[in-house]
């Protein structure tokens, strides 16, 4: 009797020849058992429970590999160095050796990489691309082919290796890698005999595979679900592993442009109606809930995450989905609450690791998380001192690490927070050098990565935060040069992926950034235009998602510039218009957030856009006092004190005028 080594993980390696019939069970008490019978060179394989087939696999074991799909038997690491075999074995290393290399988490972990590393993948990459030509050509010789062959072999274990050193370093991504490597497993194990053709199109490059893909597993599902019911956990985990499998081959083809969040969503929420205990699907989930808008659903899902979370860690990755949902829907005590949880889980792991590359970066997320919460509570100092800590932990990671693209990404974001807080509190040379800094690590990070969605739009936000400083600067046509090139970048990622509600939200703060500057330069028009196209994304998004905090706030700040465009054209019935409906939106925000800084702000603001309006002055007596209790309660930031003696002066000649 057989016994897997080392913790489980969900596949059993057999590195030994079939020598005759025998039968093996799992490794802890269980009522499975797995039958090998032997036939020539082959193995024939079966999942029993007590005398009924439960799972039979094909006779595509062969001397030197056997992985099966197990319930949860012990076996070492899956990211090891492969062994090499003949025929079907070697096919399907070859393949799963393919989809991994070229997978978007590869790609990610190769980019927070040191540089020999990048070298060496994009090396790699142009070799086996030109092997695989040169193997397609229809008059190779057989010698010829042979020696293309064992090139291929070649390239791909020095591609084996590269992920494995790969994944030694990022525990992250040797967690996907090992997900990935299972399911594909997997499905190279079927029975089903059109699977590895069809995964073997994908490994080399055809993108209608993907789709045929789902197709068939489908198919396969519905025929093993037939005679399975004895085993049902044990299916659920199977399927959900084939579906999961799919809906990581979906979000690699998102991130080149092939398909849309919406699809991606769909794929992986068939996975978690068929297997609902996996953890990082719940959170792949939420995730693709928040980018398309959606953070009810999000809520929803980050929930099944936390009661899936199965260590300290994956508790706090729940809790950070959480809260950012929180803020998103403008609970801010919650949010809080959330943070607060998640910042002492990664102190407690950092704690228990102190030399952890990955510890110290998600301490400096949860700073940065309770510094955006402080931010929206008024509490700037709060949040300079968080965003600060956090952006020390980060600059610490990149100068040990100097070549990691994570690491450089991370810094950049971390930059643009600092300076978020600089403005605020007035400081605009200082905010300008963060935010110039921030922009030319994404700059660099783009360039080399041009197809990168989230470089490139790393790169807008830096440049609309740069407009923002110019604005107030009075370096007009700097921050138009800076808001154009963002709302180009930003239209570019719409047209990629036009169900991202990010990529919507994006195009209408773009818009309205470029409208700013035109009406400051007196460019009527064209802000008229730009404020109208920016409302009506808004509106679409709060549409979608009428229980969005934040998209509440993008329509009220829209109606306010279309309504500060009208009252410059004269058109001031149009103006007031505007402006009530923002009022209205905003008191809505702040009746379901009382606590909120920024929702007093918002109504302060709308009341003083209204009272400018004919017969609508006795707005600026509420307007004084929200500003009067935002005083009192020390969070009328420093750059808006000058409001208080203008809404007085303005209260004292109504006052006046009785």
């Amino acid at each position: 009797m057989w016994k897997g080594a080392g913790r489980s993980t969900g596949l059993i390696h057999v590195h030994r020849i079939c020598l005759g019939p025998q039968a093996f069970a799992l490794p802890y008490p269980n009522p499975f058992q797995f039958h090998l019978a032997t036939s020539g060179n082959s193995c024939n394989l079966s999942l029993r429970f007590g005398s009924n087939v439960v799972v039979a696999l094909p006779s595509k074991i062969v001397v030197g590999l056997v992985v099966l799909m197990s319930v949860g038997g012990g076996i070492a690491s899956t990211h090891a160095a492969p062994i090499y075999a003949a025929g079907v074995a070697s096919q399907s290393y070859a393949i799963t050796t393919a989809i991994l290399i070229g997978a978007s988490s590869t790609r990610a972990a190769v980019e927070k990489s040191d540089a020999v590393a990048q070298a060496m993948y994009q090396d790699l990459k142009r070799a086996e691309a030109e092997t695989r030509k040169a193997l397609k050509r229809a008059n190779n010789s057989e010698a010829a082919r042979q020696k293309l062959e064992a090139a291929l072999r070649s390239i791909q274990k020095r591609q084996e290796d590269l992920m494995a050193q790969l994944a030694a370093k990022d525990a992250e991504y040797e967690a996907s890698l090992r997900a990935y490597r299972e399911g594909l497993t997997g499905l190279l194990a079927e029975s089903d005999p059109r699977v590895v053709p069809v995964l073997e199109r994908y490994a080399e490059g055809d993108t209608k595979a993907a789709d045929d893909l789902q197709a068939l597993t489908r198919i396969i599902r519905k025929a093993r679900d037939a005679g399975l019911a004895a085993a049902a956990a044990a299916v659920r985990t199977k399927n959900g592993d084939e579906q999961r499998t799919v809906a990581r081959l979906w979000a690699d083809e998102k991130d080149k442009g092939r398909k849309t969040t919406t699809d991606v969503l769909a794929a992986w929420q068939e996975a978690a109606e068929i297997d609902p205990s996996d953890f990082w699907q719940w959170i792949e989930i939420t995730r693709l809930h928040q980018e398309a808008g959606d953070p009810t659903s999000a809520a929803r899902t980050a929930q099944s995450a936390t009661n899936s979370a199965r260590t300290l860690r994956d508790r706090s990755v729940a809790l950070d989905e959480l809260a950012g949902i929180a803020v998103s829907q403008g609970r801010l005590d919650d949010a809080r609450r959330a943070y607060d949880e998640y910042h002492d889980l990664a102190r407690q792991l950092l704690a228990s690791n102190p030399s952890s590359a990955q510890a110290k970066r998600d301490v400096s997320i949860s700073l940065s998380m309770v510094g955006n919460v402080a931010v929206s509570q008024g509490r700037l100092d709060d949040a300079g001192r968080a965003y600060e800590e956090s952006h020390d932990l980060l600059y610490h990671l990149l100068t040990s690490n100097p070549s990691s693209a994570g690491a450089k990404r991370d810094v950049s974001i971390s930059l643009q927070r600092v300076g978020y807080v600089a403005v605020s509190q007035g400081r605009l040379d200082d905010a300008r050098g963060a935010y110039v800094e921030s922009r030319d690590l994404a700059r660099q990070l783009l360039a080399e990565n041009l197809s990168s969605a989230v470089a490139k739009r790393d790169v807008g936000i830096s440049l609309q935060m740069i407009g923002t400083v110019a604005v107030g600067q009075g370096h007009l046509d700097d921050a138009r040069r800076a808001y154009e090139e963002f709302s180009d970048l930003a239209r570019q990622l719409l047209t990629a992926n036009p169900s991202s509600a990010e990529a919507k939200r994006d195009v209408s703060v773009s818009l309205e950034k470029v409208g700013n500057v035109a009406m400051s330069q007196g460019r009527l028009d064209e802000a008229r235009w730009a404020y109208e196209q920016s409302l009506a994304f808004a509106r679409q998004l709060l549409a979608s998602n009428p229980s969005s905090a934040e998209a509440k706030r993008d329509v009220s700040i829209s109606l306010q510039k279309v309504g500060d465009v009208a009252v410059s054209q004269g058109r001031l019935d149009d103006a007031g218009r505007a402006y009530e409906e923002d009022l209205d939106l905003a008191r809505q925000l702040l009746a379901s957030n009382p606590s909120s800084a920024q929702a007093k702000r918002d109504v302060l603001v709308s009341n003083w856009k209204l009272a400018l309006i004919p017969g609508q002055e006795q707005n600026w007596r509420d307007a004084l006092a929200i500003a009067k209790d935002m005083a009192a309660k020390g969070v009328l930031v420093p750059a808006d004190q000058w409001m208080m003696p203008e809404l007085q002066r303005q209260v004292d000649a109504l006052d006046a005028h009785k």
